[in-house]
């Protein structure tokens, strides 16, 4: 130790020197601690099951819930539009340009099949190709057949056929003239039936088989025109012609008649 009465002083009183000395409290009453608590978040508490345990919860999002994609519809399951009433004349080629042609005169003295069309005895195209057209309709005029029918004419696709405008304009015409006889009691098409060989040979002893009644119907007078002319005419050029009644079923009657062109 030092022998310096100033040093001895000022250690006297420095506590890092003097191991004896210790450090007192501030005179008075020590100030109060706070006691520490929890506070919750803000908002309403959490869900509590039975044994007091915490349950965490889903909060969905602000705004209203997205599509379910399960509830859309899907739209190539969608059912496609349904029409009572077919259009009267339906192409399946609408690009397809179809003509109105004029039909050829028919005097009081006409009968059908006499003389028997060209188309029956010319030879078919070389080469038809099989379904070269999708089905079609030509619509009558009304409800009656002894009206007749629209006089449209697809050159595009019965041309290829071997069926010329002239074919098709007196086709139309033997339908006409054929309705229109049997609502006065006389057959067509009676000496008719059969092969196109059949028909060239009865086709100069038709004056006579107008004579008898009979008790079919247009209808069933302008099928069995039509049979022949399939036969004849069509179905070796690969088509085929059927008559088709339109009816209306909004009010469940007859609106008409089509005649239905397939492709074979």
């Amino acid at each position: 130790m030092s022998n310096d009465p100033a040093v001895s002083a000022h250690s006297a009183h420095n506590p890092f020197r003097d191991p004896e000395t210790h450090y007192a409290p501030p005179p008075g009453e020590p100030p109060e601690q706070p006691e520490a608590h929890y506070a919750p978040p803000p908002g309403p508490p959490p869900a509590q099951s039975d044994d007091g345990q915490y349950q965490p919860h889903y909060a969905p999002p602000p705004g209203p819930p997205p599509p379910d994609p399960l509830d859309q519809p899907n739209p190539a399951e969608a059912p496609p539009p349904y029409s009572k009433t077919p259009p009267a004349f339906l192409p399946e080629t609408p690009d397809t340009p179809f003509i109105t042609i004029t039909l050829p005169p028919t005097p009081p003295t006409y009968r059908p099949l006499d003389p028997p069309p060209p188309c029956f005895s010319t030879p078919s195209p070389l080469r038809v190709h099989s379904h070269s057209f999708a089905p079609f309709r030509v619509p009558s005029n009304t409800s009656r057949l002894a009206d007749g029918f629209q006089p449209l004419y697809p050159p595009e696709l019965l041309g290829k056929h071997g069926i010329s405008e002239a074919d098709w304009a007196r086709f139309l015409a033997d339908i006409r003239i054929t309705a229109q006889l049997a609502e006065q009691g006389m057959s067509a098409v009676a000496p008719y039936r059969g092969t196109a060989s059949a028909i060239v040979m009865r086709a100069g002893n038709v004056g006579r088989q107008y004579d008898s009644a009979f008790a079919k119907t247009p209808v069933d007078e302008v099928r069995g025109l039509l049979q022949v002319w399939n036969e004849s005419a069509f179905e070796r050029r690969k088509m085929r012609v059927t008559l088709v009644i339109r009816a209306d079923e909004t009010n469940r009657r007859r609106e008409g008649y089509d005649l239905l062109v397939d492709a074979l």
